[in-house]
Order: C-alpha cells, then sequence, then structure tokens
C-alpha cells in the first residue's frame, strides 16, 4: 500500500496515527505540506524508516517550499514521474490528511 501524507506535521497526526497501518512492504509519500516533516526530527519518521519503509518525498513541493537542500539521508526524493511511478507499483493506495 502506498500511504500519501499532504497535512504538516505540525498541524496533523497523521504520521503517528499512521504508524499501526503501515506495513513492510508499504511505501510513504510526502506530498503538499507534509514535506515540512523533513525539517524536524519527528519520531513517527525514524521510526518507519528503522522498519525500511521508503519514505519518498514530491520534489516539487519541496522546491515550491525553499526545502530542496533539506532532503536528508532516508529520503527519496521524487518528481511527477516517480510518483506515477509510486502508484503503479502500489495497487492501493491511502491519502493521510
Amino acid at each position: 500500500m502506498l500511504h500519501i501524507f499532504t497535512s504538516s506535521p505540525f498541524q496533523s497526526r497523521a504520521l503517528e496515527q499512521s504508524l499501526s497501518t503501515i506495513v513492510a512492504d508499504d511505501a510513504v509519500l510526502l506530498i503538499q505540506d507534509a514535506v515540512l516533516a523533513i525539517t524536524a526530527n519527528f519520531d513517527a519518521l525514524t521510526v518507519l524508516r528503522d522498519q525500511g519503509i521508503t519514505i519518498s518525498v514530491l520534489l516539487p513541493d519541496l522546491h515550491a517550499r525553499g526545502l530542496v537542500g533539506r532532503l536528508g539521508e532516508g529520503f527519496e526524493g521524487v518528481d511527477y514521474q516517480g510518483f506515477v511511478s509510486l502508484t503503479e507499483a502500489h495497487e492501493t493506495q491511502m491519502k493521510w490528511d
């Protein structure tokens, strides 16, 4: 399953609430304001990375927020084609606000 997060982690607890539902073969995609999660040390992201979950971040949304240089280790930047590839690779998707 592909879990797509859209809301800032400073305004939503979706990342924390999702931990019990994300399993080993799942992937996470941060888009829109959810890309702000890379700017702080969120425990939920650490837990997911420690479980080997791929965490992708939409690069155009990073650019729009001036965060391109902040994409650190453990995150994979993807463009729109990468977004499409993720949806093709995961038959089901879950959008979290």
